[in-house]
């Protein structure tokens, strides 16, 4: 069998491609990039390593020995095949931090600043004067800000945020464990007490079993009527239909989804026109910037290195437990 690294991925970026070419030559190995799977399909069976996304990939890839999973979230891999096959798995966790951080301040802001009704005014051809602003602006400084999944995800956009002077910054996790980059740091057994008091909740968990519904219809009913909710995790952590009703109801003020219970969202979903709702598709933490892309491989080329030189993966995931 080639000693063959097999890289997958839509987007490219020729530094990060360069990089990883790099590293497989120091120890013997080939890179080639793919844009998809139908482009792939002839050249898996021989690999020894693959970076990509989807399950697919490994159907046609008898001799892979270790798969990168180019997300961070790891929900809809199999962990039984991967066991039963002996494939290392890992993942990008850690990739996209910067980019997520950056997308919550964004439509945070946006929100608290009517940027959306500013838009609709502007394809009007209105001009939306200030007698006629009926809410006032809001601001991420005095702002209580509860994150739910304390990792790379929710510490970075904490640190991030931080420079714009919140009142609070509290973190909710399994353990309760402190982090740096918070206030404090609560256990999940906490979050009731929690919740009415926030004014921005931003979740960033991972699907696992443990994250259903964590934003249950119950606790939805806890948050307050100037209550904003981010999702940039899984969306399956939130009770969809509860969060419609309560943006139609008006007891809470606005939220953004960039994930859904299905993907990508479909046309007949009420989500599409649920008042106070900003959708985007997917896309706070997608190789969209260079910097993550280049991220992403210079991880993937860390874990070459330590595959190669018989060192655990640190980027390693445990699929049973889902991250």
């Amino acid at each position: 069998m080639s000693k063959k690294i097999v890289v997958v991925k839509a987007k490219r970026d020729e530094i990060a491609m360069n990089l990883v070419h790099e590293t497989a030559a120091k120890y013997g190995y080939t890179a080639e990039f793919y844009g998809d799977l139908e482009e792939a399909k002839p050249h898996l069976e021989d690999a020894e390593i693959i970076h990509g996304m989807g399950m697919g990939l490994l159907k046609y890839a008898p001799n892979a020995k270790w798969y990168c999973i180019a997300s961070a979230g790891v929900n809809g891999y199999d962990a039984d095949y991967f066991d039963e096959r002996g494939v290392l798995v890992s993942n990008s966790a850690g990739t996209y931090g910067t980019t997520i951080a950056e997308h919550i301040i964004m439509m945070a802001t946006m929100i608290m600043r009517h940027m959306f009704e500013f838009e609709d005014c502007r394809k009007q051809g209105k001009w939306l004067g200030h007698q006629e602003i009926t809410t006032d602006f809001r601001t991420l400084c005095g702002s209580r800000i509860l994150v739910l999944g304390t990792g790379n995800l929710g510490a970075t956009f904490a640190g991030r945020v931080r420079g714009f002077e919140p009142e609070s910054i509290v973190g909710v996790s399994r353990s309760g464990r402190p982090v740096s980059e918070f206030d404090r740091v609560i256990s999940m057994d906490d979050l009731e007490k929690e919740l009415p008091n926030a004014d921005l909740i931003v979740m960033c968990l991972p699907g696992t079993a443990e994250t259903e519904n964590v934003l249950s219809r119950e606790r939805i009913a806890l948050l307050s009527k100037e209550s904003i909710v981010i999702n940039v995790g899984r969306g399956t952590a939130i009770d969809e239909d509860a969060l419609a009703e309560a943006l139609e109801s008006d007891r809470i003020y606005a939220a953004a989804l960039d994930v859904f219970r299905e993907e990508p969202l479909p046309e007949t979903s009420p989500l599409w026109k649920t008042k106070n709702l900003y959708i985007t598709p997917h896309v706070s933490g997608q190789e969209t910037a260079h910097v993550t892309r280049e991220l992403n491989m210079r991880m993937f080329c860390e874990d070459i290195e330590n595959y190669c030189e018989g060192r655990p993966l640190k980027y390693a995931v445990d699929l049973h437990r889902g991250y």
